[in-house]
């Protein structure tokens, strides 16, 4: 049995429910507090006043028999208990109309809060957090059902509450009436929560034993969804493979699903059988009371009413009760998830220190395995980078260079040594407060579907965009020449799925990226291969702009083009985690090692294809 489940077995299932059940609860209140009042007092009044009316009732119909029996005109006593049985009929008529109304507003808003809270949890995370396997399972797993599972909670908790005011207000007037009658009533509605609650948790363990399964499903599903891999799906005729995949898996989870609802229903089918012979001894039972002269006509339909809603009430108050632990189960989930911290974080009394000009940088000594892994990344990297220098870092695939930039912008710390900026400890540096010293492009950039003019300025999200600023950033990469031949030009949304979008090549996407990094104009700008895609012509210009236009700003540049590092300050050299090299392409070149030797072996290389 998986680890997972026997600790969800093993624990207090009640400790659980109830301790979710609160959070959701806070959360809800938090947010709306006004809609949550109201919401939880008209769903308790209405549960309660079924047997307001039901007990109003029976006293006029004992009045009336008693009116008939003494040949007493109409009483005040039955003008009272009309006057009281038609107001107890135009409450909830109000009631209901502005719970519906209150339940609805709560459900959008929380959807949204629920929305809002998982930006902020996730954006709150380190990226070695978020990129392990532990985080992703917990993902996958939550993600299941969605978040609709925490307003779920909410939404049985109202539930409960409401049939815990009706089960004691049912209560109270059974047991006023016959105690016997409470006995039989619980009898008859216990094994509903029995049954709901051992088979939600069956339920929920087919599903979290899923989790590796249903993410192979979504994966392949995937390539159908996304037009890019749709062709490579079709080109290779590789449909009839993943389709099997999704059969196969979908088939064996449907059938243990269906197994178990088969038999959820056999199981229900013995709790009717139960209630209709508790129901069958109580109507005997009320019956010979009256017939005896101990309960009057009246109070017998009240008797009969109030078991029947005490029964009622029960049974939906254990299928609540049952659905809110599952609900529980699956709300937990994302509420384990939103508990996680940052293992990147900014200390108490962090410093904020205000350069004027870009900071000395110096690696001392640093170390950097993975978290969760033994493979050392980084070993022993020890270097210096003046404040206005431009470092070029080259070396094969997986040799560590973008990890180097990572530690850089701390989105990992080292295992081993420092990173020092003037003379203090990045670790010592408010996080928010370094990173706005930075403008970053990775390899593997974000496009985001915006119009162009956005996509660029958003190098500044805090900032009005200012658009001869964003001009100018284009026509630094020469994005400008395909976006003026644009329709909107540099209002043109780069969203092919919408009305009027407009999808760019890899190339293009690429100009606009590096764009993001002349508009943001930070003192220190790392770029990680950032013209991989972009033709000769363009990147020898976009270079030639960045020695430029970055005059007295820090540069530190990956790149598996030699051409574009020679005029670099320094030119590191890292193989297997460890620094082989550093200093100027001329320094280098005359060493004739390993930099000397990768430099012409492109050198050749590229001589030969243009033969």
């Amino acid at each position: 049995m998986d680890e997972n489940i026997e600790e969800i077995e093993n624990k207090n299932s009640f400790r659980d429910t109830f301790s979710t059940a609160k959070r959701s609860m806070l959360f809800a209140y938090v947010n709306e507090k006004r809609l949550v009042v109201y919401t939880f007092l008209f769903s308790m009044i209405l549960a309660a006043i079924v047997y307001i009316q039901a007990a109003s009732f029976s006293v006029i119909v004992n009045e009336i028999i008693r009116m008939q029996s003494n040949g007493l005109g109409i009483t005040r006593a039955l003008i009272k208990q009309s006057v009281i049985l038609g107001i107890s009929f135009l409450i909830p008529a109000v009631l209901q109309n502005l719970q519906s109304k209150f339940m609805n507003e709560l459900s959008v808003r929380i959807s949204t809060h629920i929305e809002l809270l998982q930006v902020d949890s996730y954006s709150s995370l380190d990226i070695g957090t978020i990129e392990g396997s532990e985080f992703q399972t917990k993902l996958q797993r939550a993600s299941k059902w969605g978040t609709g599972s925490i307003w779920n909670v909410i939404f049985y908790s109202k539930n409960v509450f409401a049939g815990i005011a009706g089960f004691i207000t049912s209560g109270v007037v059974l047991f006023l009436i016959n105690p016997y009658l409470v006995v039989l009533a619980i009898i008859g509605a216990a094994p509903y929560y029995f049954i709901e609650n051992a088979f939600g948790l069956k339920f929920f363990r087919i599903y979290h034993l899923w989790t590796d399964e249903s993410r192979i499903t979504s994966d392949r599903l995937g390539y159908f969804k996304d037009p890019k891999k749709l062709v490579e799906v079709i080109l290779f005729n590789i449909t009839k493979l993943f389709r099997e995949e999704i059969k196969d898996n979908d088939n064996i989870f449907d059938n243990k699903v269906i197994d178990l609802a088969a038999r959820q229903s056999f199981a229900t089918f013995w709790a009717d059988f139960l209630q209709v012979v508790c129901l069958f001894v109580a109507i005997i039972f009320v019956s010979i009371e009256t017939i005896h002269g101990r309960l009057l006509l009246g109070s017998l339909f009240l008797a009969f009413t109030a078991y029947r809603g005490f029964v009622s009430t029960s049974q939906q108050f254990f299928t609540d009760f049952s659905r809110l632990e599952e609900q529980s189960r699956f709300a937990k989930r994302w509420f384990d998830i939103f508990d996680i911290t940052s293992k990147i974080m900014t200390k108490p009394h962090a410093l904020k220190p205000v350069w004027e000009k870009p900071p000395r940088i110096e690696f001392k000594n640093v170390s950097f395995a993975y978290p969760g892994t033994d493979k050392v990344i980084l070993k022993n990297v020890s270097l210096v980078i003046e404040g206005g220098e431009k470092l070029a870092i080259v070396g094969q695939n997986g040799a560590g260079k973008t990890t180097f930039i990572k530690l850089l912008c701390r989105i990992y710390d080292p295992s081993e040594g420092a990173i020092v900026v003037d003379g203090i400890d990045l670790k010592d540096i408010d996080l928010d407060h370094w990173r706005q010293y930075l403008g970053v492009l990775f390899q593997d950039f974000s496009n985001y579907n915006m119009t162009i003019r956005e996509s660029i300025a958003i190098a500044k999200p805090d900032e009005p965009i200012d658009d001869k600023k964003v001009e100018w950033a284009a026509e630094m990469t020469d994005a400008s020449e395909f976006i003026k031949e644009l329709p909107k030009q540099f209002n043109q949304l780069v969203w092919k799925s919408f009305k009027d979008g407009v999808e760019l090549s890899k190339g293009q996407f690429q100009r606009m990226a590096v764009a993001r990094i002349f508009y943001r104009d930070a003192a220190i700008s790392i770029l990680d291969e950032p013209t991989s895609a972009i033709d000769a012509v363009a990147e020898e210009k976009i270079f030639d702009v960045l020695e430029k236009q970055m005059k007295g700003k820090t540069v530190v540049l990956i790149s598996h083009r030699f051409s574009t590092v020679k005029n670099a300050d320094q030119i590191a050299v890292i193989e297997h985690g460890v620094l082989k090299e550093i200093g100027t392409h001329k320094i280098l070149m005359a060493k004739k090692g390993r930099y000397e030797e990768l430099f012409t072996m492109q050198a050749n290389k590229y001589l030969e294809n243009n033969e």
